[in-house]
């Protein structure tokens, strides 16, 4: 089984996590590989993801920054 290293013992279970995520991701990414997202997704009860095809780490922030911080900001229910 695939489990990814997140970070040094985060200290709590994907599957534990009891509000909206919102996880976007590009496939192409080196640094943290798309299995990891996989796998969060699949633990997640309230996880969305959104995969970006051929594109890597910092990727989706530079190039769909609109549309992350849009639903940041509608998730909040912020006006803006």
């Amino acid at each position: 089984m695939f489990s990814p290293r997140v970070g040094p013992g985060w200290g709590f279970r994907f599957e534990d996590i009891d509000t909206e995520v919102f996880l976007y991701h590009g496939e192409a990414d080196s640094l943290a590989p798309v299995r990891s997202a996989h796998y969060i997704d699949e633990r997640l009860r309230r996880g969305q993801v959104r995969f970006y095809p051929g594109e890597g780490h910092a990727d989706p922030l530079t190039r769909h920054r609109h549309e992350i911080f849009g639903q940041a900001v509608e998730t909040a229910g912020v006006t803006v």
